[in-house]
């Protein structure tokens, strides 16, 4: 959040949790997602898309690297489909794996403090610095339900001394919006392709083949992107409802997918739209109003 200045926590992340685990778990993971996952230290946290064989986005993840397993960070709603997916290709692999759609998932957002830290790590809490989360930084924090009396405590301690307060999902949202963060399921889904998605750190063209890699590389090399992502400034005092048709010239080019009034920005939005009108300062037309594609991070109107 752009005006938060002290760390915040939320109970409601939107992720689910799936386990991946045995001794063929790299050799696995490495053949169907677009990130880097084989000799990742513990501790290592990358993003990345599982992809279908038309290189088609199934979901986007964070993979956390743990002594002996892999955990993927998915999007609410895709544990048990992205697991199922997973057993399809696993065939005599030596994995387990494991969806957990109930795992209670904490996300903390702004630097903690090192007394904080060392806290956690006394208590047995696994944080796992995200690199790719932008400012202010994430602190995925995962715990399973028999470590939730510890989380608590800890949670308790750091509200005391580093002035933590705790987010409601809406909250979390808006500060999506602001830092244009696209969504699964909101934003993209299994029509769009990687590329579409802006975020080219969570795709590797060095690691080989993957389920999908050919139809993606193709388009990165060929350079096929049609679509891109783009921030809206809205010209009305609220923004119009989330999905609202835009248009250059008559013509659609997209949809504002993720819509928000914020304090500082005013009425803004997100949206994956083609190229002829993703153009910053191009104005679009949507029923009862018009938008104006500008840059991320969005400035004060």
């Amino acid at each position: 959040m752009q005006s938060q200045t002290a760390p915040c926590v939320s109970g409601a992340a939107p992720h689910e949790l799936l386990v991946v685990a045995g001794p063929d778990r790299e050799r696995l993971l490495h053949g169907l997602v677009s990130g880097e996952v084989r000799k990742l230290e513990v501790g290592a946290v990358t993003h990345g898309f599982v992809t279908s064989p038309q290189g088609r986005i199934l979901a986007d993840y964070r993979l956390l690297a743990r002594d002996g397993s892999f955990w993927l960070l998915l999007p609410r709603g895709t544990a048990g489909a992205i697991g199922a997916h997973l057993e399809k290709y696993k065939l005599a692999s030596r994995v387990e794996i494991v969806p957990h759609p109930e795992a209670p998932i904490f996300e903390l957002r702004g630097e903690p403090s090192e007394a904080s830290l060392d806290a956690a790590r006394g208590a047995g809490i696994e944080l796992f610095r995200d690199p790719a989360a932008g400012s202010p930084r994430y602190f995925p924090l995962m715990a399973a339900t028999e470590q939730l009396g510890a989380v608590a405590a800890w949670l308790t301690e750091v509200q005391r001394s580093a002035r933590l307060r705790t987010v409601e999902e809406q909250e979390l949202e808006l500060a999506r919006i602001e830092a244009g963060e696209l969504r699964f399921g909101v934003d993209f889904d299994g029509a769009n392709f990687p590329q579409e998605t802006g975020r080219e750190e969570a795709v590797s063209y060095t690691k080989g083949c993957y389920l999908g890699q050919e139809i993606v590389a193709r388009i990165h090399y060929r350079g096929g992107v049609q679509k891109r992502p783009c921030a809206l400034r809205f010209d009305g005092p609220a923004p119009p409802p989330a999905g609202v048709e835009l248009r250059l010239e008559g013509r659609a080019v997209g949809r504002a997918t993720s819509v928000a009034l914020s304090s500082v920005h005013g009425a803004i939005g997100l949206g994956i739209l083609h190229q002829r009108g993703a153009e910053p300062g191009t104005i679009l037309a949507f029923d009862g109003g018009s938008a104006q594609v500008v840059v991320l991070p969005f400035e004060s109107g």
